[in-house]
């Protein structure tokens, strides 16, 4: 059980590469797994119904969440040992492991019926793989938040003021994350997405005396911007 707990607190990614059935390549599977830090997989062979390509498609976990440039180079290691004439391989975050798992959980049922358990790849106890369905990777629950939250700012309509906007935007969050909204950018992404603020003010946000360079485009219209100016020391 304390297994299981370990996994979900970690980093789930879809996995897929174009490989026959043998043993080589499962030995090719392992060793890039033992290579890139993956402490739990599953899945198991299958041929593309329409394509016809031979992959295996999995769920493969990690500790420690990847970095694009990381995520490039496990899969560069695949070049030149796929049997696609393409790169053969990819690898993402998986939002949905439940579906995944649950996807390549029928395939090892019908692999199972056929007698052809060699098609499966796993280090999954039983155990785990029926509790797996209840969970939820850390990309999704991030994801599903942010979608309930902007569902429920979208509600609020343009009827408010700007200072009562932010006062519910606040409520929002602390409804959904449970503390107060302290991100400065957060505040502001919102007014703007809502037309609370326009293009000028970001600018006089970002640069309060001028754009560098070129004084025609200091707002003058802008309070703040004048106040700025005006009380900068010269040295």
């Amino acid at each position: 059980m304390e297994d299981t707990k370990i996994i979900k607190q970690h980093y789930a990614y879809m996995f897929r590469v174009d490989l026959s059935n043998n043993q080589n390549s499962k030995l090719q599977i392992e060793e890039w797994l033992d290579k890139f830090n993956f402490t739990h997989w599953h899945g198991c062979h299958e041929i593309g119904t329409e394509t016809k390509k031979h992959h295996f498609q999995m769920v493969v976990w990690r500790e420690h969440k990847y970095q694009q440039n990381q995520i490039t180079q496990a899969r560069n290691w695949w070049r030149n040992k796929t049997n696609s004439k393409t790169h053969g391989v990819a690898l993402t975050s998986a939002r949905k492991v439940s579906s995944l798992v649950s996807y390549s959980a029928k395939e090892i049922e019908e692999n199972e019926k056929k007698g052809e358990i060699n098609k499966i790849i796993s280090n999954l106890s039983k155990e785990q793989l029926i509790n797996i369905p209840k969970w939820e990777s850390k990309t999704a629950v991030k994801l599903k938040n942010l979608e309930k939250m902007e569902k429920m700012i979208k509600k609020l309509g343009v009827h408010l003021g700007k200072n009562e906007f932010c006062k519910e935007l606040n409520k929002i969050y602390f409804q959904i994350y449970g503390k107060p909204l302290m991100h400065r950018n957060t505040y502001i992404k919102y007014l703007y997405r809502y037309k609370y603020m326009d293009d000028a003010q970001i600018l006089n946000l970002i640069f309060p005396f001028g754009i560098p360079g070129d004084e025609s485009l200091i707002y003058e219209d802008d309070n703040y911007a004048k106040m700025q100016k005006q009380n900068a020391k010269v040295y």
